[in-house]
């Protein structure tokens, strides 16, 4: 499994939280953000790409994550972090 970019998704969070507030920041809105794109995927069109964009609570960043669904795999295409891109860590993610 590759979880490259959890750690990449990490270090822009301590980007822009700090170190202190960064991880935890990370370790609330990523799971949360990731399941509510998996549920996005699930729903749309065979091939269809679809983007959505995330504000944290505090309004301080931004997560946008863009992907497709082709047959059963859920595809993440793109990841930015407050207008960053994060390195999936391969060409794409499969959730």
């Amino acid at each position: 499994m590759n979880l490259v970019w959890i750690e990449n998704a990490r270090r822009e969070f301590i980007r822009v939280y700090g170190e202190r507030r960064g991880p935890a920041v990370c370790a609330a809105v990523v799971p949360g953000v990731m399941g509510d794109f998996r549920r996005m995927l699930e729903r749309a069109a065979e091939g269809e790409t679809v983007w959505e964009e995330y504000r944290t609570d505090d309004g301080k960043t931004t997560v946008r994550l863009a992907g497709c669904r082709r047959g059963n795999a859920l595809i993440v295409t793109g990841l930015t972090v407050g207008g960053r891109a994060v390195d999936l860590g391969a060409a794409e993610l499969v959730l």
